[in-house]
Parts: C-alpha cells; structure tokens; sequence
C-alpha cells in the first residue's frame, strides 16, 4: 500500500486548499448514460481491499445514502473486492489498498479523512453534494428560518455540528468538537483537493466540484434495486393514490407538497421517518395535512416497491436531488415521476418525467396534473434497468480505485 506525507497541522492543510488552481490534468468526467467505458470487473478487483468509511449513524438514521453505501459495497464484492466498513472516526488496523469516504459536506467526513491522510492511506469520495443557499435562504419553516436568518453562515454551522457532537457517541464527540472550528468551505476545498479521485453522481454535480477546485473526477451512477415480484400492498391504501417516499424534512419539502395538493381528487400517501433534527418540521407537516393525506413511517424496501407499482405517480418535490434514489426506485417499478428540477434529476429522467418547482405550490400541483395525464409506457422504466443499475455503479467504483492506488498518477483525460 502506498503512503503519503501528511502535514502535521489541519490548518496547513486548510490554507493550502485555496491554491486549488494549481496546474492538475484535466478531469474526465461525463453524464451518466454517456459514459460507457467503465471496465467490466476483472482480475484486479480480487487483488484490491477497500475500506469503507461511513458516519456513525448510518443504521440509526436510513437514508438513501445508505442504500447506495450497502449496495455498492454488494456490487464490489461480486467483482472480487474485500470491504471493510468503519463509522469510526479512525481507521481500523489492518491493510488497506483503498479508502472510500462519502459526502462531502459532513464534518464527520473530514475527520475521517483527516485521520486517513494521517495514516498515508489514499482515499475516493463519493460527494453525494449539492449547494444548499437555495435551501437554506428559501426552504426552513419555523425555528431552523429563524435560526438562520440571525446567525452567520459560519456559526449556524459550527452551531449545528455542535448539536451533533454533543449526541454522538464517545469516539466521535471528541473528534468532531476538535474540528469545529474548520470553516465548511476550506474542509469541502482541502477534501476537493485531497482526495484521489471524487466520486460524482452526475456530470452536474461534477461541474459543483469544478467550482470547489476539483479536478481528478470519475462520475459514478446512482441506480436502483430491480423490482421484487409484484405484491399487494400490506397496508390499506385507496384503488388510486399518490406517493411521496423519503426521510421527512425541510430539504424533502414534504410541508409544500401536501400545501399544494390540498382539495386534489387524488389522495396523498406520505412515507419516511423524520430526521433526528426535524421532529419540529414533522409536526408542522401533520398539522398541515388534510383528510386526503395519510402518513406512513418507513417501510423495508421490498413493501416499499409495492407502494410505488401501486401508485398513481411518486413526488420528489425537494430542493434538489443527486438525483433521489426514491424516484430511482419508483422508476424501476413503473411508475410515473415527478420530480424537482433541481440537481441532477434531468441527466436521469430526461423527458421521461414531469418536473416541479420546489418554491413554487402551483408548479407542484401542475405538474402532478401533468404526471397524471401522461400513459404509463414503461420506457423510463426499462432506461432506468438497463443504465443506472449497481453492476455499472461497481465497475465504474472499481475503475476509480485503479486511478487512487496508482501511486502518482493523476485522474487525466483519455
């Protein structure tokens, strides 16, 4: 396993961040369903031990993010790749070819990163990143608008990542309050910077890690489970609903959705779990609701399939997706999508689904309609089978861990 130095202080680390444009080769970046020279899985995938490092509350609190870590891990061992998972903020004893970080934006990613630079140990990032101004500017309600509408950018930040130390476990509130301090902006350049190879979900998303000083950029597909054999519902829902499944909270826009559609003849189906700091956003969306909405808490994934071949359509109305592995999901299954336009969603839904402004309740409600009108012809349904699927996800995976393990080399243009 190759090593390289690391510089003893965070800071040192941080200020050279912002000498991102520096002269790196090129990147080679391309939109999901163009990028079709990913090598199959071959020899060198039984040669390679990866390590897998994930936030701590990965199985305490589910969410796409988890699906894509446990089924990509799936995927790479079907080529032949060894993978370890840690939620620890250092890396477990042993020997490593590779490690794999995901989100580039959590506090937690950048101790562990830091940890493994420490440790001489190359590491990939898979992003799963999306800029929240529009977020954070438009979509709080209540105590979180408040909170940002007084405080800087800076210390909301440190102030909810305090939150999240003061909650985590033993191992990890020492770690995480040691880099409180560190500005979101220098840990996501110095990640840009550091990392090997960044792990995109879209040439969109790619284009946002450009902008932070990216440059050694594989995208990666997001995919979808293929559909179980069909089932009727467990639960009791009416002959014709719509869905809307994910974690509940302001980035999922949940609260906008069922504004929109109050008085629509069809009803709503709301499925997830609130996140562990949107209990108060959950309250506000079941005052919210009226008689035609219904609220279920999540599902496993195989009844949550025949929820989306039951629906009428699932909504997506967040303030943006990479690209969102429920309409992922849902897609896979039959059924209609409607989605926000924010994000990535086009580079995988194309013309195939009927896009929202999430800002807008009008726009929601529209293009449900929209949605509602279109026949199901399965056409989106077999794109989604054949191109975003886990074994392309893996091979492309793998691909990027031939780059970071060769000692020197630099993610180039072919």
């Amino acid at each position: 396993m190759s090593r390289r130095a690391a510089p003893d202080k965070a800071g040192a680390v941080l200020a050279s961040a912002t000498a991102m444009s520096r002269a790196e080769p090129a990147s080679t970046t391309g939109a999901p369903d163009a990028d079709r020279d990913a090598p199959a899985c071959g020899p060198r995938g039984a040669t390679t031990k990866a390590l897998f490092c994930v936030r701590a509350d990965l199985r305490s609190v589910p969410g796409g993010d988890a699906v894509q870590i446990e089924r990509t891990r799936e995927a790479l061992e079907r080529c032949g790749v060894r993978v370890v998972t840690s939620d620890a903020p250092r890396p477990p004893s042993g020997s490593f070819d590779v490690a794999h970080l995901f989100h580039l934006s959590r506090l937690d990613t950048f101790v562990q990163a830091r940890s493994l630079e420490r440790e001489g140990l190359p590491y990939v990032l898979s992003t799963i990143y999306w800029p929240t101004a529009e977020l954070d500017a438009r979509g709080n309600v209540g105590l979180r608008q408040l909170v940002h509408a007084v405080l800087p950018p800076a210390v909301e930040e440190a102030a909810k990542n305090a939150v999240r130390a003061v909650r985590a476990r033993d191992d990890w509130r020492v770690a995480l309050l040691t880099h409180l301090r560190a500005p979101v902006g220098l840990r996501m350049r110095h990640l840009a910077h550091a990392a090997r190879v960044l792990l995109p979900n879209s040439e969109a998303e790619a284009q946002e890690l450009r902008r932070l000083g990216g440059t050694r950029i594989r995208v990666v597909v997001n995919a979808a489970d293929p559909p179980p054999p069909p089932q009727p519902p467990r639960i009791a829902v009416p002959a014709r609903f719509l869905l809307s499944a994910g974690r509940v909270e302001s980035r999922k826009n949940q609260l906008a959705l069922v504004q929109a559609l109050r008085g629509f003849p069809v009803p709503l189906l709301v499925v997830g779990d609130p996140g562990p700091m949107h209990r108060a956003y959950h309250r506000r969306l079941l005052a919210a609701a009226d008689a035609a909405v219904a609220f279920v808490p999540a599902l496993p994934r195989s009844e949550l399939f025949s929820l989306y071949s039951a629906a009428e359509a699932h909504v997506a109305p967040a303030w943006y997706e990479t690209p969102g592995l429920a309409s992922l999901e849902a897609a896979a299954a039959g059924t209609r999508v409607v989605t926000t336009d924010r994000g990535c969603t086009r580079e995988y839904f194309g013309d195939q689904a009927e896009y929202l402004d999430p800002g807008d309740r009008a726009s929601i409600r529209a293009a449900v309609e929209r949605a509602l009108a279109r026949p199901r012809d399965g056409a989106l349904r077999d794109r989604v089978l054949r191109e975003f699927t886990w074994e392309r996800a893996a091979e492309q995976t793998l691909a990027a861990y031939r780059i970071a393990t060769e000692s020197g080399t630099r993610e180039t243009s072919p």
